[in-house]
């Protein structure tokens, strides 16, 4: 009887126990998930579940209180509209900043992809917007055709797809995690240094030119390259009457050291791109060369975070492949940009600046390696 009364009594406090811990799990959970706003977005939510009706309120309290944690004030963030893949799946958010700027979040896993405080997105004459990647928007005219909202220019759907970026690798998180940290204290792996709230920065003593032209971007990113490097280290860099916008790029592809279309990172550098029958492209290498620019050349090199921050310490502007599916270190039919910043947030995540070649300084994009890692860069040293 007493050997029962024990494993009877042992047997309700094990139960207790049990019961307590469940709803400390329960409370704690549900805790969690209200302590960013009373959020019921989860990792396993499909992409069609956010394709309802949504103010997305949520997205814009996150936003205004990363910007304020990032050192940039308080902004207005208004004006939400959804963006889609050429799947037709909802893929991002985009948010006018102060009326004046823009900013971009994926709806995967709530990552802001890029931002300018200057430069909002136009588009609002087209009933859907299509993301295919960093500096990237387009409007949908029909099921064949798009308008790049960048430059106005018509592209078959096709073609867009050829570069659009792949977010089927992303982890699906919900945006209440990244709330959470935030409204905790939790996401803050960085202190302020230099009073401009970010951990690390770092910038090109001077901008880079607004060029964009006619040309290809990777015809558009060398002249610019070239440019930077003409007015702040040598007058060599670029010969008498070719300094100027869509001069420089038409110098370099008239004396065939590039091609007006899509070109590998190995052709921008070292050539052997068709340039016409028989004849092929001699690349910025051996325009350097033939420049008289003994020391200094150029070079190709996988995607690096730090790579970039060193060239950029250096004063040297580094051009970067950003968006689209074709595997390797190519930009064939893919969009590049050049760099002329980087910095570091409150929350360790790194950044670039860039030129987007389209007439745009200061856009911010996300400088994860989990967006670069079919692309290499290139620069000259």
């Amino acid at each position: 009887m007493e050997v029962f009364s024990k494993k009877t009594f042992k047997n309700a406090i094990l139960f207790a126990a049990a019961t307590l811990i469940i709803s400390l799990f329960a409370f704690f959970g549900k805790n969690d998930s209200y302590a960013a706003g009373k959020y019921d977005r989860h990792i396993d939510d499909p992409i069609s579940y956010l394709n309802g009706s949504d103010d997305y309120k949520e997205e814009s309290e996150y936003l205004t209180e990363w910007f304020k944690l990032n050192g940039y004030g308080n902004h207005s963030i208004s004006n939400p509209r959804k963006m889609y893949s050429l799947d037709d799946e909802l893929i991002a958010i985009c948010f006018d900043i102060d009326n004046t700027g823009y900013v971009i979040i994926n709806t995967i896993n709530y990552d802001i992809m890029e931002y300018s405080f200057e430069g909002s997105i136009a588009g609002k004459q087209f009933n859907k917007l299509v993301y295919t990647g960093f500096t990237s928007v387009f409007g949908k005219i029909d099921d064949d055709r798009l308008c790049f909202l960048a430059t106005g220019e018509v592209v078959p759907v096709y073609e867009a797809k050829e570069s659009a970026m792949d977010f089927s690798s992303l982890q699906r998180k919900p945006l209440a995690q990244k709330m959470f940290a935030i409204k905790s204290g939790k996401g803050e792996v960085a202190r302020p240094m230099g009073g401009n709230g970010f951990f690390e920065s770092g910038s090109l003593k001077k901008n880079t030119a607004k060029w964009s032209s006619s040309y290809y971007c990777g015809v558009d990113s060398a002249a610019i390259l070239l440019k930077y490097l003409y007015d702040y280290k040598s007058s060599k860099f670029l010969p008498s009457g070719s300094t100027t916008n869509s001069k420089v790029q038409k110098y370099l592809c008239n004396n065939k050291y590039l091609a007006d279309k899509g070109l590998t990172l190995y052709e921008i550098v070292n050539g052997g791109a068709v340039w016409s029958v028989n004849t092929k492209t001699t690349g910025i290498k051996k325009y350097l060369k033939d420049r008289g620019i003994s020391n200094w050349s150029a070079t190709k090199v996988s995607y690096s975070f730090n790579t970039i921050k060193t060239k950029i310490n250096g004063d040297i502007p580094v051009a970067v492949g950003v968006n689209g599916k074709v595997p390797g270190a190519t930009w064939k039919e893919n969009h590049g940009v050049v760099v002329q910043g980087y910095l570091v947030g409150y929350d360790g995540v790194q950044r670039l600046t860039v030129n987007d070649t389209f007439g745009r300084n200061d856009v911010s994009v996300n400088a994860s390696s989990t967006y670069y890692s079919s692309f290499g860069m290139w620069y000259i040293y």
